[in-house]
């Protein structure tokens, strides 16, 4: 069986806000036979490599996060490492990215400036620019516009971008290739803080976990109008209340109709299987052991868990039952990592 190629993001340096020291952005194979990491990890001397995606044969697209200074966006070979461009991303705090429809533009999410900046993916020129207004309930959390990820509708029409600051999910129609920078406001409930989401399996639910709030929050897609019905919440923390929940990430099992929720305050993994009716419902959790599961990445043949600790440090393996999606027995290999942030299978 063919071995993954695992893309890792590690914080190199954290302030203000986290404790870092990793090396960057790392490249390492995966033996799917037996869950086991093979020939070491190569290395790139990335700056705070916060997200990476799949950016074309044999490329990714990595953003940096800046705090002091405007982040970047990154086109790196994986084959080499050799970084083909390297572009401001014109903001603060560069946490997200999502490659657009036609593969000539990469959107990237800033987080402390309330926007999200288009660049074309042959040399990183800038194409296009969306800016938010509006804040929410909590006066330090949700002071302003927080925009943390860039994600594609499945039919190809929308980008759709969770504003943790603005209580919403802003939805752009895609025309050809590039976002409008109009928006359809898609509200939360006040003090969610809206980071990630993922749709279902069938393109027609979408499921965003809030932050603050620590809620995965189940909604009816419409690709037509970019409108997001809300139905149903699912809490995946108990104790902790917002703004101290914290949401990581949350993703889909590639093969079954399962959604994994990560909670930075709980330390574990929420499993969640997603009922005929599109509405999910918890029916585990998974304890990887490590401090602040801040990403995981569930292997492309749904075969095993990998789950980044960002304060113990260690990317940590684990089988997954092939029915349930639950862990299906002890930890396995651990990779040796300071500060992973980003987990991602790229080609």
């Amino acid at each position: 069986m063919k071995s993954f190629f695992l893309a890792i993001g590690t914080f190199t340096d954290g302030a203000p806000y986290f404790h870092a020291g990793g090396r960057g952005l790392g490249f390492v194979e995966f033996d799917p036979v037996d869950g086991r990491y093979t020939g070491g990890v190569r290395w790139v001397p990335v700056f705070n490599p916060s997200y990476v995606i799949a950016g074309g044969a044999r490329r990714v697209v990595v953003v940096s996060e800046r705090y002091d200074r405007a982040g970047a966006v990154s086109l790196v070979d994986t084959g080499d490492g050799a970084v083909i461009w390297e572009a401001s991303s014109r903001a603060l705090a560069t946490c997200h990215s999502a490659l657009l429809p036609g593969g000539r533009a990469v959107a990237a999410a800033n987080y402390s400036s309330g926007s999200v900046v288009v660049l074309g993916t042959e040399n990183g020129a800038f194409v296009a620019e969306c800016t938010y207004e509006g804040r929410g309930a909590h006066p330090e959390r949700q002071d302003m516009s927080h925009p943390h990820q860039c994600v594609v509708s499945p039919g190809g029409g929308w980008l759709l971008v969770p504003d943790l600051g603005c209580d919403a999910v802003w939805a752009h129609r895609i025309v050809d290739g590039i976002p409008d920078s109009k928006a359809v406001a898609n509200r939360t409930a006040s003090g969610t803080g809206p980071r990630h989401l993922v749709f279902h399996s069938d393109g027609k639910m979408v499921s965003a976990l809030g932050e603050l709030d620590g809620v995965v929050h189940t909604g009816r897609w419409d690709e037509e109008i970019g409108r997001i019905d809300w139905v149903a919440d699912l809490p995946t923390v108990s104790g902790c209340e917002p703004p101290h929940a914290s949401g990581s990430a949350i993703k889909a099992h590639p093969c079954l109709p399962v959604i994994y929720a990560a909670n930075r305050s709980r330390h574990d993994l929420a499993v969640m299987r997603v009922g005929s009716g599109g509405l999910p419902t918890l029916v585990g959790r998974i304890d990887p052991g490590v401090k602040v599961p801040r990403d995981f990445a569930v292997s492309p043949d749904g075969r095993w868990l990998l789950v980044a600790g960002q304060e113990s440090g260690g990317v940590v393996v684990f089988p997954l039952d092939e029915q349930t999606g639950l862990a299906s027995g002890p930890r396995g290999d651990v990779l040796d990592a300071v500060s992973p942030v980003c987990l991602a299978w790229v080609a």
